[in-house]
């Protein structure tokens, strides 16, 4: 017997003599495209090109979380309409001859598998066919023939078709202030230089041909954390440093409960260096009896005062200290060595010892900043949206991620510093920047961990304190652009942004906005606050804040992404139409969908002749039939999201290919 006929003999004999539990079953995955779906081509889907691909996942249904779908067992066939069934994927893993593609482990279910095929000829034109598609799982749950199948019908033959254009010339031109689609956001920080510069290589060679393409950029996580969420750990590297600490920050290393308080370890900041902190600073330098501290892990944090401190033993004696369930996870891992692509060396996790009132001293790792800016900006000639998203963990309420500072005038501080750091380094080109706040806090829960009021007081202290370095710096502020907010904005054209354009506008009201900008009424802060701040409050009995962008999140359909953006400008029009009237209304993360299947073709949609580019022109066009309208739409800018890694597409949608 031929060895592949003898392997196929094997599987099929395994694969009738195992019993799967009751209720067990291997299923197609059926999701609506959207506009990537499972699978494809779609369910009853029409005009399917002739020489399509297939992708198909597939899952477990009530299974045991030892069983799994044998990648050996899946096949899958083509039959056209009145004719014979055509082998694609034969059992054992194997190609009918022309075809190619690849089965993964892995799919929204566990013990599932992902499916792409290029069956290697053209499909008949005006035809129906019926995929067929045949698994088992290593318990013996099969896919049933009716689960297994769906049919598509593909497009008539090619033909040319004529498309004729009325232009009426006496229409008045639209002024359009902004773009459409001039850039990417990265949606990570510190970018891995090894990764990213081929594709920003490639984006800076097509300015030769094409030099307004690709000229701005948002990275999300300026400030950055210690503590991510474990789950994305696939694109949010959490080894990466923050730019800002504090310099009297410790690390714990062990917490002892006894009769007279909390005896605490403690230890350098691993990396602290890079912050110029002295590796062999005494403890009773930073931390003195009756400070208030704060311990934290990332998953639990409390408050405390400080009873005693030694330096030779290197420990703090702190006042009792509520231990949370499981205890403090006070273990964490140090970076194996150094990575040349990295600005710095970062060990993620453990809990830390940081000052909470008084609050430290910040400290700052610029070669963090540098290296991502200098990348985007200087080697690849864009613009940036410079976005503070939170307070760093060091200056946080909770010394954790998504929240606000423990101190707001330390943040503007902070904030004020790293932007005159900017100003210094790119000059007059942080004009043409966009100054963005957060990322997407509407998301409670997820991005924003506090209450919606301290939303609207951060704001007012981050811009400000933008505004001010620029005036520190002999710049007219009134020319430079803050804003932001980044809305999720997932569900639809329901924005959350009433309060917001209540709060800014000095006159429009609306329930839950804040009346005050919180920067104007802190006096700690005279003397420290920009111009246009103070003139604005001034002018409105302490009303009014900034705000000449916002920036909504699109990952929708052509038409839900376009009905968003426009309902954003309209909401701002109807509070308040005078402050609103040329607030530009912009997109930093925009793309079809959140989260592309790693289906071959959901990259190709994003070459020059795929579904991409048609998404595009309809976002754009149905933009600029409002704009026509009613000049107030004509601003906004927008971007495309792109998901690391970049390497030659294998992140889905870089936008460039060789």
């Amino acid at each position: 017997m031929h060895p592949a006929s003898a392997m196929v003999a094997c599987l099929a004999v395994s694969f009738l003599t195992t019993h799967p539990a009751f209720g067990q079953e291997v299923q197609l995955t059926r999701r609506t495209a959207d506009p990537y779906g499972s699978p494809r081509p779609a369910a009853g889907a029409e005009h399917v090109p002739v020489r399509t691909s297939v992708w198909f996942e597939l899952e477990l249904h009530d299974a045991e979380p030892s069983d799994r779908i044998l990648t050996d067992s899946v096949t899958l066939d083509l039959q056209p309409e009145n004719g014979s069934a055509r082998p694609i994927l034969l059992a054992g893993r194997r190609f009918a001859a022309g075809a190619r593609g690849w089965l993964r482990t892995g799919s929204s279910k566990s013990g599932g598998v992902m499916v792409y095929l290029d069956p290697g000829f053209s499909l008949q034109p005006a035809t129906t066919y019926t995929a067929h598609v045949a698994a088992v799982s290593l318990e013996g749950a099969h896919l049933s023939a009716k689960a297994g199948t769906w049919s598509f019908t593909t497009e008539a033959e090619t033909a040319e078709h004529v498309v004729r254009v009325q232009l009426d010339v006496n229409n008045k031109p639209i002024r359009w202030q902004g773009g459409f689609f001039t850039g990417i956001c990265n949606v990570v920080f510190c970018t891995d230089s090894e990764a990213f510069g081929p594709l920003y290589r490639m984006m800076r060679e097509s300015h030769a041909e094409h030099p307004r393409a690709w000229r701005f950029q948002r990275d999300i996580w300026l400030t950055a954390n210690d503590d991510w969420k474990p789950d994305w750990a696939a694109f949010m590297d959490p080894r990466w440093p923050n730019i800002v600490r504090e310099r009297e920050t410790r690390r714990i290393t062990s917490i002892e409960q006894r009769q007279d308080g909390v005896l605490l370890k403690v230890e350098n900041v691993f990396g602290c260096e890079q912050y110029g902190v002295a590796p062999d600073r005494p403890l009773s330098a930073d931390y003195q009896v009756g400070f208030e501290v704060l311990v934290a892990d990332g998953a639990s944090d409390a408050r405390s005062k400080v009873l005693a401190v030694d330096d030779k033993a290197g420990t703090l004696l702190i006042a009792p200290l509520a231990m949370p369930k499981g205890g403090w996870n006070v273990e964490y891992k140090l970076p194996p060595q150094d990575d040349p692509h990295a600005p710095g060396r970062f060990a993620a996790r453990g809990a830390y010892l940081r000052r909470f009132n008084p609050p430290g001293e910040p400290v700052y790792f610029w070669a963090r900043l540098d290296k991502e800016f200098d990348l985007a900006h200087r080697a690849g000639g864009r613009r940036l949206a410079v976005n503070f998203v939170e307070a760093p963990s060091d200056l946080s309420l909770t010394g954790r991620p998504y929240t606000r500072p423990k101190d707001y005038v330390q943040w503007h501080a902070v904030v004020r510093t790293m932007t005159r750091h900017l100003i210094e380094r790119y000059g007059d080109a942080a004009l043409d920047f966009s100054w963005s706040v957060f990322n997407e806090p509407d998301l409670v829960g997820d991005y924003w961990r506090f209450h919606w009021d301290e939303v609207q007081r951060f704001y007012d202290y981050t811009t400000d304190a933008v505004l001010r370095a620029f005036e520190d710096h002999g710049y007219d502020s009134d020319r430079v652009k803050v804003g932001g907010w980044e809305l999720g904005a997932i569900f639809g054209t329901n924005l959350r942004l009433r309060e917001i354009l209540a709060h800014c506008s000095p006159r429009a009201r609306a329930e839950g906005a804040a009346e005050l900008n919180a920067a104007f009424a802190d006096t700690r802060l005279d003397g420290k606050r920009s111009r246009r701040v103070e003139q604005l409050c001034r002018a409105h009995n302490g009303e009014g804040s900034p705000c000449d962008f916002v920036s909504i999140h699109t990952y929708n359909r052509s038409d839900l992404a376009a009905a968003k953006l426009i309902r954003a400008k309209e909401m701002a029009l109807e509070a308040d139409e005078v402050f609103y009237r040329d607030l530009w209304i912009n997109s930093h993360e925009s793309c079809p969908n959140w989260s592309p299947p790693p289906d071959q073709a959901a990259a190709d949609s994003y070459l020059g002749d795929g579904y991409f580019p048609s998404w595009c022109f309809d976002v754009a066009h149905r933009q600029l039939l409002q704009a026509a309208a009613d000049p107030h739409y004509a601003f906004g800018e927008s971007v495309v999201t792109i998901w690391p890694p970049p390497a030659d597409f294998s992140g889905i949608n870089t936008l460039v290919r060789r």
